[in-house]
């Protein structure tokens, strides 16, 4: 399969699996929302933090390691390294795991003290911290092999014995630990549908300690900066104000990160790709691919935050109860904060894929710094709507140094003058967007207005001619992918 076939391919199932993971786990949280107070929502908000934080520190940046270096093997036609790395980091990981669970025990009675948690969610989160640690190191292993079908078909199976379990434990009156109790219940199923005995077999032996030093650590360095970066948010407006603050804010935090999901799922898509590229140092095709990642990310997000900025109440309203409105004044600031968020993370995991591991912990470790150091003090100042300007700022400055550190290691091919044809398009969509928002009229009629707002974007785009002839190859290419022919004639008016 072609390189442009196989980024078509891996970003059809990506997408297809971040459309089955935000309406099942939007589902499981507006149940959450519907069925508990924002005190309750607060708590497991909180343990869904330290579940995921810990579990995902305890695989020591291995998981990421071996996501990269399984293409690279597969290029150089060395799978059976394959196995003795698997080993090797399976080894190492889930000691890690069982260690961190361990402490988590031990200090359990401060958390109950600070966080408002009580001993049944500890021992919940303690069986989910290894639970996700063994899905997230099997999950990359997947991943490395580029089986995107297999990582949707597991998420679409632990999706919904979380959703189901949550809502009837909710139904059984379980509080909290009904939401909690089915988060764990998930990462448990998804490690038992990704294992693979084929991962453990007999492989040949390699120098391991050379994969641990120069990529493990370094991505597990990131990884713990990351894992400052997107979970401790919750854990100090906990400390510093209250449940009901982290609630709302939570809220606001998991609609408005949705404007990231295309670069973040371009991404992921180009990853293993372009470490497979490395491996002969094919610079012209890795340039070609993150700078269409680029174009598109830009293409489809700018209009998605003047949508989420103008509809930030509808939406709040679909996902929670009536209380957690005053969430919508944070979306100004989290929409594009979202955008520039992913649009750094599209250049900076690919930093990693190019091999430069030390810049990737570099630059990790500088952007958790600066949202800790900035959440720190504005969220005593500012609460919620404190923290909200911290992650916009920081945003900035991680977008920022990404592609600057990126641009130095691979030319982007990008015409900045395809961005100002952008926002001419977007001229009439917007004012139709402002006006929804101050016009009283049905949710659903405002909805299918934004609808024919989205097309009059894509007229516009047509008008001041941004499409090129890649970018046709390249929707055709995902229809026929699809097996959506039948649209090539409704396509063709718009483009």
């Amino acid at each position: 399969m072609k390189v442009a076939e196989k980024a078509v391919s891996n970003t059809i199932y990506l997408l297809t699996n971040w459309f089955v993971l935000t309406l099942l786990s939007f589902l499981y949280w507006v149940i959450a929302g519907k069925m508990l107070l924002p005190d309750e929502y607060g708590k497991v908000t909180t343990a869904y933090q330290i579940m995921f934080l810990i579990g995902s520190l305890a695989n020591l940046g291995l998981g990421v390691a071996v996501s990269k270096l399984v293409p690279e093997f597969i290029a150089k036609k060395q799978e059976k390294k394959i196995p003795t790395l698997i080993k090797f980091s399976l080894k190492i990981s889930l000691t890690s795991a069982l260690s961190l669970s361990l402490f988590i025990l031990l200090i359990s009675n401060l958390i109950i003290e600070h966080l408002e948690l009580d001993v049944y969610s500890i021992i919940l989160i303690i069986i989910g911290i290894v639970s996700a640690q063994l899905s997230s190191f099997f999950s990359n292993v997947w991943y490395g092999y580029q089986i995107m079908r297999k990582i949707l078909a597991n998420n679409v199976i632990n999706q919904a014995v979380k959703l189901s379990t949550a809502a009837l434990l909710l139904y059984l009156g379980f509080k909290h630990l009904g939401p909690i109790s089915a988060l764990t219940l998930s990462y448990l199923t998804s490690f038992i549908l990704y294992f693979n005995r084929k991962f453990i077999r007999d492989g040949i032996k390699f120098n391991t300690k050379k994969v641990f030093f120069n990529y493990a650590i370094p991505a597990f360095l990131a990884n713990l900066a990351w894992c400052i970066f997107n979970n401790t948010q919750y854990i100090l407006l906990n400390l510093f104000k209250t449940a009901f603050v982290t609630g709302i804010f939570a809220v606001a935090f998991l609609i408005s990160s949705q404007v990231a999901i295309i670069p973040q799922i371009l991404s992921r898509a180009l990853f293993p790709l372009i470490s497979g590229l490395s491996v002969n140092k094919e610079k012209e095709k890795q340039s070609k691919l993150i700078s269409l990642a680029l174009r598109y990310s830009l293409l489809i997000g700018i209009p998605l935050v003047l949508f989420f900025i103008s509809f930030n109440k509808p939406l709040i309203l679909i996902f929670a109860r009536s209380e957690y409105l005053g969430a919508s004044r944070l979306f100004l600031l989290l929409a594009p904060g979202a955008l520039f968020f992913g649009l750094g993370r599209l250049f900076l995991v690919n930093i990693y894929a190019i091999g430069k591991s030390r810049i990737y912990r570099n630059i990790s470790i500088l952007v958790s710094l600066s949202y800790l150091f900035l959440s720190f003090f504005l969220i005593r100042q500012l609460a919620d709507y404190g923290l909200a300007i911290a992650y916009l700022v920081t945003s900035l400055i991680f977008f920022s140094f990404s592609i600057f550190s990126f641009k130095k290691e691979v030319k982007i091919e990008f015409e900045w003058r395809d961005l100002g044809k952008i926002f001419i398009s977007l001229l009439i969509p917007f004012l139709i967007l402002y006006l929804l928002d101050i016009l009283n009229i049905h949710t659903i009629l405002k909805f299918v207005l934004a609808a024919i707002a989205g097309l009059l974007y894509l007229l516009g785009l047509k008008i001041t001619k941004f499409y090129s002839s890649e970018d046709k190859r390249v929707v055709f290419l995902l229809v026929e992918k699809l097996r959506l022919k039948g649209l090539e004639k409704i396509i063709k008016i718009f483009m």
